[in-house]
């Protein structure tokens, strides 16, 4: 991971701007991760010591151990010199999100969203037509909300477990029938965590007998009991229905 650094050098007083690495953290971890690192003023040649500290959404430099404003680094990302498509930036950085939100962060999006629309059902509409319409929007927005926590729940999940994205290649009828050369993998690393990620964004999680025998699928480990997420929700969707 990079971040744009940008100072002035306290000898010459030349601006610096210098792309730097940043180390991986988790959006568990409330200190972020640290690494420190030197670098040269291209004018005076003054090295300075870079302490790099990686909250997740915000990194914090300080050189020769001043702190620098919060606007001195840029947020974290995945590729240098801007080298690649939106299309190619937007999908990794959905990659990265799903690698550090925590299932914790996830539920609490969900049941913040739920309490959301509980709290508009309290709303009084005098039209009767108008009630209606607004009712059918709060249950597309349930369904939508119960749909993206699923997806999310399922996604990090696969993508941080070891055994569960094992899992998912070796039962998945369309996933462990993929073929890759070894350059591929030699190339990237990741690979089979984002095309894993890619697959299980795709799917259609309003489905639930289908998702509920996803959620199987990926739940190598009993402690996990991903299964429960999907089983419950199919129940409840089959009373509401």
């Amino acid at each position: 991971m990079y971040s744009k650094l940008s100072f002035i050098c306290n000898k010459c007083h030349t601006k610096i701007d210098k792309e730097i690495s940043v180390p991986d953290t988790n959006m568990e971890e409330s200190e972020g991760a640290f690494c420190e690192e030197s670098l040269d003023c291209p004018t005076c040649g003054k090295i300075f010591d870079i302490n790099v500290n990686n909250r997740g959404s915000l990194v914090l430099v300080t050189v020769d151990g001043e702190p620098l404003e919060h606007g001195a680094a840029s947020t974290p990302y995945l590729f240098s010199d801007g080298c690649v498509s939106d299309e190619e930036w937007q999908c990794h950085n959905d990659y990265w999100w799903y690698s550090t939100i925590s299932q914790q962060s996830v539920h609490q999006y969900f049941s913040s969203s739920i309490e959301s629309l509980k709290n508009m059902l309290s709303i009084n509409i005098n039209d009767r037509h108008q009630t209606e319409v607004f009712n059918r929007m709060l249950l597309v927005q349930s369904i939508a909300t119960m749909e993206a926590y699923l997806s999310d729940t399922l996604i990090s999940r696969v993508i941080t477990e070891p055994l569960q994205l094992k899992q998912l290649f070796e039962i998945d009828k369309e996933l462990k029938q993929e073929k890759y050369s070894v350059s591929t993998f030699l190339n990237d690393k990741d690979l089979p965590k984002k095309r894993a990620k890619e697959y299980l964004s795709n799917l259609v999680y309003h489905n639930l007998p289908k998702i509920e025998a996803l959620y199987k699928k990926a739940d190598s480990t009993p402690k996990c009991n991903l299964s429960n997420h999907a089983a419950s929700l199919s129940c409840s969707g089959k009373k509401t229905s």
